[in-house]
């Protein structure tokens, strides 16, 4: 059964992944592949905000609670979860040493 550290460290081992795939994949200029891969970790971002860190037995054991949060998040869920956004995004910015949403045609 996980708890809600080892969900946690699990959630923070994706999202390294996930942006070392990123990175990989825009080094090869796949820079869809780089972005899909970029949102995939950025969802689990959002998620621990969202789902306030719950393990998936959290998710079966308070499903109304979590539905709930879901539809009516904080003005503090709100700013988290960009500020976690943006901090990730950073971090791929700061892997690929230049900034791939200014100069690629797919963000334009």
């Amino acid at each position: 059964m996980q708890n809600r550290f080892d969900a946690g460290m699990d959630a923070t081992d994706f999202q390294n992944e996930q942006l070392r795939r990123a990175a990989e994949a825009a080094n090869r200029g796949d820079w869809e592949q780089s972005f899909y891969e970029l949102g995939q970790g950025l969802h689990t971002v959002q998620d621990d905000v969202a789902h306030d860190g719950a393990s998936w037995i959290d998710h079966f054991a308070l499903k109304l609670w979590m539905v709930y949060r879901d539809f009516y998040p904080t003005q503090e869920d709100y700013d988290l979860a960009e500020k976690g956004s943006k901090d990730y995004i950073d971090r791929y910015i700061k892997m690929l040493e230049k900034n791939p949403f200014k100069e690629n045609p797919l963000c334009q």
